[in-house]
């Protein structure tokens, strides 16, 4: 097993995107179950997602509206899903 991180990078502005709420899920059948949720440091970093993660059929969601509003910025993008598996 090893674990799940991420790293998130506002390239508009060139720098790591500080904030941004992520929330972790896995596939369990048809349905997702939610394993955690976080927001991104300083470096635009997630390194406590999953310490540890088993096989699977994982996603991410990143809330990219909420990090632009919070920023005065507009995004045309509500959310942001990466879905990836692991083995």
């Amino acid at each position: 097993m090893s674990g799940i991180t991420t790293h998130v990078l506002d390239t508009a502005l060139g720098r790591p995107a500080e904030g941004v709420a992520v929330r972790l899920e896995k596939k369990d059948g048809e349905a997702w179950v939610a394993l955690s949720a976080s927001k991104t440091d300083v470096d635009g970093r997630c390194r406590d997602l999953a310490p540890e993660a088993a096989a699977g059929v994982y996603r991410l969601t990143f809330a990219t509206s909420d990090y632009f509003n919070a920023m005065g910025r507009k995004s045309i993008y509500p959310e942001i899903v990466v879905t990836f598996t692991t083995s």
